[in-house]
């Protein structure tokens, strides 16, 4: 009996630190997962026109439907083409509210992120912490029965199983803390929003609009100062040069320039000058831009809502 509980207590410092090193790789191999995905996604997301107007089992456009016209590849008649507008009467408001039913608000969809005690559960999951638990269990059964065998209950004998519980509850401590701090950073994201915009609907200049009531085709004026509302193709310089902060979003950090001028199909996200991104801010300049892509259909969406 003592033996097997020796060898349990010899194990349990061993189990310990193979469980923070499988924590830490786990941790970095989660910030390399998250920066793969910003360049797959930037390989793999078009526009969002083809296919316009089908719909999901929920009633809106569907994102396949949406990921298949790429806007920063395409010439900008073409695009207005495509998505069936004129920059200079932009969309009726026949048009919009139907496009409003096939798309939804331009606005990031509330997440529900799971409960503090689904946290702890999860927190139960790693086959380590499993092991050390039936260890520190066992380790606790061996202390008792022989302190009852011995006539003497003896606190010391107790020392082991208490140390690993205390190892168990302050991995779940840091495990629950760190998911906290990510459902908070994504909560962030939507902080950086536009709440605005200047839309040219039914042939007249409407300043001041709701950026969440954006839809795909609507013709928007962005000036120095303006935050991004949704993903946009630019469709024409109306100062000589247009520079936009896009740090928040590709990790750029200096503010770079932006053109009219179409770029390969296949180019990653930093490389399509001709697209403003959604959450990203007007440093020097004015244009005129065509919106592509809202919501969570946006690169700002995708990046904080990937998909499984």
């Amino acid at each position: 009996m003592n033996l097997t509980k020796s060898r349990l207590i010899s194990l349990s410092p061993s189990l310990s630190r193979r469980l923070f090193k499988r924590r830490s790789e786990a941790q970095r191999q989660n910030r390399k997962l998250t920066a793969l995905s910003h360049t797959r996604r930037s390989s793999t997301d078009t526009g969002g026109a083809q296919n316009y107007g089908k719909k999901d089992n929920t009633g809106k456009a569907s994102s396949s439907d949406q990921n298949s016209y790429a806007a920063w590849a395409k010439e900008t008649r073409e695009c207005e083409e495509k998505y069936k507008v004129d920059r200079e009467f932009g969309l009726s408001d026949a048009e919009v509210e139907k496009r409003l039913e096939i798309h939804g608000l331009n606005e990031l969809e509330k997440h529900e992120g799971p409960s503090v005690f689904r946290l702890i559960l999860d927190q139960f999951n790693d086959t380590l912490v499993r092991i050390l638990l039936v260890a520190a269990v066992i380790s606790f059964v061996l202390a008792w029965y022989d302190g009852e065998e011995g006539g003497e209950m003896e606190i010391t004998a107790f020392v082991e199983p208490l140390v690993i519980f205390l190892i168990l509850i302050l991995n779940a401590i840091v495990g629950v803390w760190q998911e906290s701090n990510a459902e908070k950073a994504l909560e962030a994201l939507k902080e950086i929003q536009s709440e605005h915009a200047a839309v040219i609907r039914n042939g007249r200049k409407v300043t001041g609009l709701p950026a969440k009531e954006l839809v795909p085709g609507d013709i928007v004026e962005l000036r120095v100062g303006d935050k991004v509302p949704a993903d946009m193709r630019v469709l024409n310089l109306i100062s000589s040069t247009l520079r936009m902060e896009q740090g928040s979003l590709t990790g750029e950090s200096e503010a770079v320039s932006k053109t009219t001028k179409p770029v390969a199909e296949e180019t990653d996200i930093q490389g399509k000058k001709c697209i403003v991104f959604a959450g990203t801010t007007v440093v020097n300049g004015n244009c005129i831009c065509l919106v592509t892509e809202t919501g969570m259909n946006t690169e700002l969406g995708k990046s904080a809502f990937p998909d499984p």
